[in-house]
């Protein structure tokens, strides 16, 4: 498969962004956000594949962004220093790409080394925020590449960016409106707080990826096995959240001989329904903050890691439910991330775990004209072990993840009976 760079260029928004908005002052939680790319691929297999039509649809893929980038107008500006996003309309950056082959051999057996391919690179942190990779098959279908800043935005902005501007190629440019309300809550600080760009890759080690996917059929069974007097019956992430940190671990305390290793999971919340008074899903950049479950050395059963993310999510409600002042809400946040800074930073991080979740955001609603996606998946994960990326599966009810580990540990993992019992290793795409 040899994927071709046909045409690269700007696309800034159609109407100039006003003065009084061109600084835009970003957030505590955006400050402390590491300075790295998040990226998705969403594949279509409808449309035909004739130069007319493949022209037509990438013109309305840049027209529909340059509306789009008017409403969400820090996105196509420059980060300009820890405080501040200059929205200079210097534009996003749009790629066209040819592939020879069908989109069939991507996600018959989807890899992650060829997910890559469909991604444009980020050229710095002073380059674009926003950069997409239209990629046309040879069939008619399509992969719509993306990658965007996290100093700007976590996974619930990027989805309202995909879905503003899907609604704007079918005609409704107003549909989605961004409330940038972060930097009230969330006040930056004038110093410059040091982000350790480093920090993620600190003593550790290469990972490599493997896909499972859980149905909900299994899943449902996942959550009755699960439930128990002692431990309320867990939501379908929670599940499978569990499972995989259980197995993970299990696999890394075999490769060491020893049992008795304690372990934390850093797991990535959405704070907008949680906060009081809730935000609205639409609000802009990284209101998305870590909870740092543990378990013991001597825990190994499922329902004892549902447990602690259970409490984990009990705790973040208890500690956001209410209302906050200022510094009570920045005082929490700087907790957890020196929580993190020194859990990274330990001679041994073999058995911390990261988790993010993209359940439940509508990723599969993306509908440009040409139909909703045939599969939706990041476009890679960190290249460092014990990384876990959740998503839903098409239907809804079932949830896919990305597991990275090292080569040791993935060996045992995927030997896991009950991992096996519940998940199926990197069945087609197109199923």
């Amino acid at each position: 498969m040899k994927v071709e760079i046909i045409a690269r260029e700007t696309i800034k928004p159609s109407s100039p962004t006003p003065h009084h908005n061109r600084s835009f002052k970003l957030s505590f939680i955006d400050q402390v956000a590491l300075p790295i790319h998040t990226r998705l691929v969403l594949f279509y297999s409808h449309g035909e594949g004739g130069y007319e039509e493949v022209t037509k649809r990438s013109q309305l893929l840049k027209e529909s962004l340059s509306q789009t980038l008017t409403r969400f107008y820090p996105f196509a500006g420059r980060i300009k220093d820890h405080m501040w996003v200059d929205c200079n309309d210097d534009g996003a950056e749009y790629l066209e790409a040819r592939v020879n082959s069908p989109l069939s051999d991507v996600l018959g057996q989807p890899k992650m080394e060829t997910m890559k391919e469909f991604i444009p690179i980020p050229t710095g942190v002073k380059g674009p925020l926003f950069l997409v990779q239209a990629t046309f098959f040879q069939c008619g279908g399509m992969g719509l590449g993306m990658s965007i800043s996290h100093k700007i935005a976590d996974a619930a902005t990027f989805t309202a960016l995909i879905t503003g501007w899907a609604n704007a190629a079918l005609g409704f440019p107003d549909a989605v409106t961004p409330d940038f309300c972060a930097a009230t809550l969330f006040p930056p600080r004038e110093e410059a707080f040091p982000v350790d760009s480093d920090a993620f890759d600190h003593k550790r080690r290469v990972g490599i990826s493997r896909r499972y996917v859980f149905d909900g059929s299994k899943i449902a069974a996942l959550q009755a096995k699960s439930t128990s007097e002692g431990v309320p019956q867990p939501t379908r992430v929670e599940a499978v959240s569990a499972l995989l940190w259980q197995s993970a671990l299990a696999a890394s305390r075999s490769n060491l001989t020893s049992t008795q290793m304690s372990s934390s999971l850093i797991w990535s919340v959405n704070l907008r329904p949680r906060l009081m008074p809730p935000l609205s899903k639409h609000s802009f950049g990284n209101l998305a903050i870590p909870i740092i479950p543990e378990a013991d050395e001597s825990e190994t059963d499922l329902s004892s890691f549902i447990c602690h993310l259970k409490r984990g999510i009990a705790e973040l409600k208890d500690n956001y439910g209410n209302k906050l002042e200022v510094d009570e809400r920045l005082s929490l946040i700087l907790d957890q991330v020196m929580k993190i800074t020194n859990l990274l930073h330990k001679v041994d991080t073999r058995n911390s775990y990261a988790l993010v979740s993209w359940c439940k955001f509508p990723l599969y609603e993306a509908d440009f004209g040409w139909g909703k996606p045939t599969w939706v998946t990041v476009g890679d994960v960190f290249e460092v072990a014990n990384v876990i990326v959740l998503a839903d599966t098409r239907d809804g009810s079932g949830i896919e993840a990305w597991v990275t580990l090292t080569e040791e540990d993935m060996a045992l993992f995927e030997t896991n009976q009950e991992l096996r019992m519940f998940g199926s290793l990197n069945p087609s795409a197109l199923s």
